[in-house]
């Protein structure tokens, strides 16, 4: 099997057999990385169980706008799926009997975000331990402030008021159970009266309301609900695009022929790539007359990348990826 097969088994087949599983528990770091080894061993050696591999498992896994093949970390998947779950128990809408479980029996009457009881299962607690990044994809709109929790909840960007501000319920007599509406009268704050430095800070931060519509837990994506690319954007670092991420894609391109053309090239000293033929504009191929236009050959490639950056070579044609 070629490497462009087996890079398209490894995407469509095996790095999607743990799918169910993750979405259900956080797996192992250890049990993930040894099945990222075998997919690394399978892609770079095949059956023959011979070669090594030609890059970093980490740089297959990026974006192929950042340089990669577009494979996804298991691991960077596990914790999107059970983002999902998170997201669920935030909406609480009634449609998940795992949700109405946790909200009745776990949390009680606190948040997910306050709960702090050290009992519980090995993959809740796990699960708490995502808070901080699940922090990071939700966006709490006030409108009438009637399901937020006023001390509880992130509404606030200094997070769980009663976690920054422990004090707060003595101090202004609203106890740790009251709802947002209770410091809400229309669209106007009513907070208690207070010189505390605290209640002074929270009041100059607070977040506009739409006291007409209801309150609402948004997704960071456009449309404000979870997507799990946009989860796996949320947990993967972001790395610079590069200017030659169009040779990866294209109805007419091999990935995999043209990243191990790139990664050999790239060895040269002060070779950068370049979107520019080399050869000449009509070169051909049999009786048909190629403009350029797809990749015919590693070899191709390669002159085609050959060009230092500070060349001047404005009569080449530009190399096009697009039929």
């Amino acid at each position: 099997m070629s490497y462009a097969g087996r890079l398209q088994l490894i995407k469509s087949v095996l790095s999607t057999l743990h799918t169910y599983w993750a979405s259900v528990f956080i797996l192992p770091k250890g049990v993930l990385k040894n099945l990222e080894k075998k997919m690394r061993t399978f892609l770079w050696q095949g059956q023959s169980g011979r070669g090594n591999a030609k890059v970093a498992w980490a740089q297959i896994c990026k974006p192929k706008a950042e340089g990669g093949l577009g494979i996804s970390s298991l691991i960077t998947m596990n914790q999107a799926l059970i983002l999902k779950q998170l997201w669920r128990l935030l909406q609480n809408d009634g449609t998940s009997i795992w949700v109405d479980w946790v909200q009745q029996y776990r949390l009680r009457h606190s948040t997910f975000w306050t709960f702090n009881r050290t009992t519980g299962s090995w993959s809740w607690k796990k699960m708490l331990k995502l808070r901080p990044l699940l922090q990071r994809g939700v966006v709490y709109k006030v409108g009438d402030g009637s399901s937020f929790s006023l001390w509880q909840d992130i509404w606030h960007e200094r997070g769980p008021l009663c976690l920054s501000y422990p004090r707060g319920p003595a101090v202004t007599g609203l106890p740790l159970s009251s709802t947002l509406s209770s410091v809400l009268q229309g669209n106007q704050w009513c907070w208690p009266a207070s010189t505390d430095t605290d209640i002074v800070e929270i009041i100059s931060q607070l977040p506009p309301t739409q006291p007409s519509a209801a309150d609402r837990i948004c997704w960071i994506s456009n449309s404000g609900q979870y997507t799990l690319q946009s989860a796996k954007l949320l947990i993967q670092p972001t790395n610079p695009r590069v200017h030659w991420h169009g040779l990866l894609q294209g109805p007419l391109v091999f990935p995999m022929l043209v990243f191990k053309t790139l990664l050999d090239h790239f060895e040269e000293q002060g070779q950068v790539p370049m979107a520019i033929c080399r050869l000449e504009a009509g070169h051909y191929l049999g009786k048909q007359k190629m403009a350029c236009n797809i990749v015919v050959s590693g070899i191709h490639l390669k002159q085609s990348l050959g060009r230092r950056p500070n060349a001047d070579n404005g009569s080449r044609t530009p190399f096009k990826l697009t039929s």
